[in-house]
């Protein structure tokens, strides 16, 4: 290397230069020959004037300094060495045919390549004209002959085609033929280069032929638009899929940039940014709204493919765009059933789930012309509960569209979808044009059936059945969802109304409780009515109770005790019972009528004025009035009023009014009790002719007298009447009783010689006697001889006397008044009856009964018995129970003898 680092040249290197840039023998400078070699000049020149001295180079100095070239004998040495280095490259050849021509085209040399091309050997070719290798046709067409000229003319050709082997079999040859010019620029002959293309030309044939039956097809596919666009967007090509989706004919079109196609009111990606994605990419997809030729929308898969050329430059595009409004229909409608669905979910009625699918199926299914008829339990008709417009505007002109009409029932009854395919064929009477040509009938199972109809001529298609059929799954699953929810709600309310059934039942017990032991602890008629108003007002709900009692003179109702919020307004109330104005109140007309009157809300409910201002003036809203009755016997009325109109209603109003009979049976036995136990009674005394009478008709069919001796009360609250008969046989009696409502369980007890007989008898409703004690008085003799009875009661100081005497009016028609007074009970101390009961009864009868009780002849078990006692007193047991048996019948006589019943 020389100081600058560059490797020094050596005389090989200076050769080399001059073989490649000595072709022409001109002379070289020895700066181009130090560039050649990439050292510096000065170590150029010494190498060059080495070369010099070897007479391999001659030099010339001239005044731009050395020019250097080959001397003769070495530029000859060299080519001959050359021309023999070539000849044996082309020797070495085998993939092409290289031979020489002569001016007229006869083959000069042969080599391995064009033996093995050609099939022919040397020996066989040399001095044979080219055209051997040419098919007749070409020869004819002096082919040959012409490709030589045009080698001639242009100083090079290249030719390819269909070449002759020697076997006569063809191959596809790539030719090249080359003048060859002799220094006095005289035609010394051609060189013919030649390639066996025979399997790359196969390859591009079959290349064509697939480029050919492509660009057919593309040219004749009618399902996507296939088309060519400039750089810029600008169509290039178009197929007949082009023209059947877009509507345009190629010619105009073509030449027309392609955002044509693209509504204005787009929302995906404008053409340009598709374009600029494509060609960022290589290839970019879309879907999205299209416009056709006839301003249409479809719905398009659109696929843009850039398109390159070798050296990378963008040449264009290829879109291929594909109608997708069927699937897209499909998809909407689909998930417009999703949305239809989450509706369904809300409805709570059959009338929001068939207005639910018919706006669906008008809005979002592509079901214009649909009816729900749903089957009515109480009509035993379908009704429609929800339709399209279109459905109601051609109701009247197409039958199945009519519920009432027998197909759609046809469908409904055998529960089988009915498929209208032809209306024409198969209905009479129809419009001359029916605005409908086919339909379909769900039925809905118990529901009832889905109706819809179609324009098409060729009527529902397979997808159009099944879509309806879904919708119509869907309609009846939410039918049946809505049924399990209503029974459902339905459950819950009856389950509510059970609680606050139990709840008020057990405010109500509760109320019933307090006020039974109100009336336990009550010593008054007052007392208990108070305890009444009282009680029903502290448990509430309740503002306001009042009882008013009846003035039979007046024929009003008079309030007598109250409870609640400002009762002020009760003590003003004047009610009369009779009919007017003033009987409208609930109280007179549940007084008038015996039956418990209700007001739910009194504003709504008939007017009752002027106590209707009232009442509304101090919140109350809704009142219940319930007669205080006991058989017949009319104690008052009780009056409740609320706060909330609808309160008394089912069990509340019930109990209400069984409170009423509780009063007035509180109030009844309250009267007995101070008949019985009161210091001072009212006695009364009637005279009955009524023949309706049990007690007369047995005096009367008996022929006989009749005389009380006195009621038995027992626990189970039964009767029992102790009665004398004068004059009648025993048969007679027990006849009667046998048909008679007003005894029963006949006992005879004692029967003499005289027609006098005593009998015990169970009293029934139908006797004057039940009558007597269910109304508080105390029978304290009953007669009866002929056509005339004669009864004396006792009453309580306290009871309605005019209200008890017009009840047994009311009873027995021919009953008279014939004494009224108030005596006082007849008083005994202890004492006073022991000093009776002594004067009652002999000594030695005193003497048995004290010495039975001290010895425990009484006590159970007995410490004594009668024998005993009997040896004790020096008597003989029978004697001891004569003396037990007297003492004991005076104690009881004491005690019952004219005592009423307890």
């Amino acid at each position: 290397m020389d100081e600058s680092g560059r490797p020094e040249p050596t005389p090989a290197d200076v050769q080399r230069v001059f073989d490649a840039l000595d072709k022409s023998g001109e002379p070289l400078t020895t700066a181009e020959v130090a560039e050649a070699l990439g050292c510096e000049r000065q170590d150029t020149s010494e190498r060059l004037h080495a070369l010099a001295e070897q007479d391999a180079l001659e030099r010339k100095r001239t005044e731009n300094g050395e020019l250097w070239w080959r001397s003769a004998d070495q530029r000859g040495t060299i080519e001959a060495e050359r021309g023999e280095e070539f000849q044996a490259l082309v020797q070495a050849v085998t993939e092409y045919a290289i031979f020489m021509m002569d001016p007229n085209g006869i083959v000069q040399s042969w080599n391995t390549g064009a033996e093995q091309l050609k099939g022919y050997s040397e020996e066989e070719i040399i001095g044979e004209h080219f055209s051997v290798f040419y098919p007749d046709d070409a020869v004819e067409a002096n082919v040959p002959e012409n490709n030589l000229e045009k080698a001639r003319e242009r100083g090079y050709l290249e030719d390819e085609g269909w070449r002759i082997h020697k076997s006569g079999e063809r191959f596809w040859a790539n030719v090249t033929i080359t003048p060859i010019w002799g220094d006095d620029d005289e035609l010394r002959g051609f060189a013919k280069v030649t390639r066996d293309m025979t399997e790359r030309h196969e390859y591009e044939e079959r290349l064509r032929r697939e480029k050919e039956r492509f660009q057919r097809m593309v040219e004749e596919v009618q399902d996507y638009a296939i088309f060519m666009l400039d750089p810029e967007g600008y169509i290039q090509t178009w197929n007949e899929g082009a023209e059947r989706i877009k509507g345009y004919r190629e010619g105009e079109i073509v030449g027309e940039h392609f955002s044509l196609f693209y509504p204005e009111d787009r929302e995906d990606r404008s053409p340009e940014e598709m374009l600029a994605q494509a060609a960022g990419r290589g290839r970019v997809e879309d879907e999205g709204w299209r416009l056709r030729q006839d301003g249409s929308r479809f719905w398009a898969n659109v696929v843009i493919t850039a398109l390159y050329d070798d050296d990378g430059e963008l040449r264009g595009f290829v879109k291929v765009t594909r109608d997708l409004t069927e699937r897209k229909r499909r998809e909407d409608r689909l998930a417009a059933l999703d949305e239809m669905g989450r509706q369904l979910l809300e409805a709570e009625s059959p009338r929001d789930v068939s207005e639910t699918v018919t706006d669906a199926a008008e809005a979002d299914l592509d079901l214009p012309i649909t009816m729900i008829a749903l089957y009515d339990d109480e009509s035993g008709t379908l009704r429609p509960l929800g339709q399209t417009t279109r459905a109601e505007q051609l109701q009247s002109d197409v039958p199945f569209l009519n519920p009432t009409s027998d197909v759609p029932w046809d469908a409904f009854g055998s529960d089988e979808p009915l498929v209208i395919d032809d209306l024409t064929n198969q209905f009479d009477r129809l419009p001359a044009d029916p605005p409908i040509a086919s339909g379909i009938i769900i039925p809905l199972g118990r529901h009832g059936v889905f109706i819809t109809g179609f324009e098409e001529p060729e009527g529902p298609s397979d997808e159009a059945l099944d879509f309806v059929k879904i919708v119509a799954a869907d309609l009846e699953a939410a039918l049946d969802h809505v049924d399990r929810q209503q029974l459902l709600r339905e459950r819950e309310a009856a389950l509510e109304d059970q609680n606050d059934s139990l709840a008020r039942l057990n405010r109500i017990n509760g109320i019933i409780r307090t006020i039974d032991q109100a009336l336990i602890g009550a010593s008054t008629r007052d007392e208990i009515e108070q305890a009444v108003c009282t009680e029903l007002v502290t448990a509430g709900p309740y503002r306001v109770a009042w009882i008013g009692r009846q003035d039979a003179a007046s024929e009003s109702i008079t309030p007598v005790a109250a409870a609640g919020v400002e009762t002020d307004y009760v003590a003003d109330l004047d009610i009369d019972t009779d009919d007017g104005p003033a009987a409208e109140h609930p109280a007179g007309i549940a007084a008038r009528s015996r039956e418990p009157y209700t007001i739910q809300d009194i504003r709504s409910d008939p007017p009752f004025e002027p106590w209707r201002k009232e009442a509304l003036k101090r919140g109350y809203r809704s009142m219940i009035s319930v007669p205080i009755l006991y058989e017949n016997t009319l104690y008052g009325v009780l009056t409740v009023q609320a706060d909330h109109p609808e309160t008394f209603t089912g069990m509340e109003a019930q109990v209400i009014e069984e409170l009423g009979e509780t009063v007035a049976h509180a109030i009844n036995a309250l009267e007995s009790k101070q008949a019985l136990v009161s210091d001072e009674i009212i006695e009364l005394a009637f005279r009955v002719r009524d023949s309706d009478v049990p007690l007369l008709r047995l005096v009367d069919r008996a022929d006989c007298t009749f005389e009380l001796d006195n009621v038995l009360s027992h626990e189970d609250g039964s009767l029992s009447a102790f009665f004398t008969t004068h004059g009648a046989e025993r048969a007679a009696v027990e006849d009667f009783v046998e048909q008679s409502l007003a005894f029963s369980d006949l006992r005879l007890i004692v029967e003499d010689d005289e027609e006098q007989c005593t009998f015990e008898a169970t009293v029934d409703e139908g006797s004057i006697i039940a009558t007597l004690l269910d109304h508080g008085a105390v029978p304290r003799t009953i007669t009866a001889e002929g056509e005339e009875a004669r009864v004396v009661v006792g009453l309580s100081t306290q009871a309605d006397v005019r209200e008890f005497i017009e009840m047994l009016q009311s009873r027995y028609h021919e009953l008279e008044l014939t004494a009224r007074r108030t005596r006082d009970r007849e008083v005994r101390t202890p004492e006073g009856f022991k000093a009776a009961f002594e004067e009652r009864i002999t000594d030695r009868q005193r003497e048995v009964l004290r010495t039975a009780y001290f010895s425990g002849f009484f006590d159970a078990p007995r410490k004594s018995t009668g024998e005993e006692i009997g040896e004790a007193l020096g008597v003989s047991q029978p004697t001891v129970n004569h003396h037990l048996r007297a003492s004991q019948r005076e104690l009881l006589g004491m005690l019952y003898d004219g005592t009423p019943p307890v």
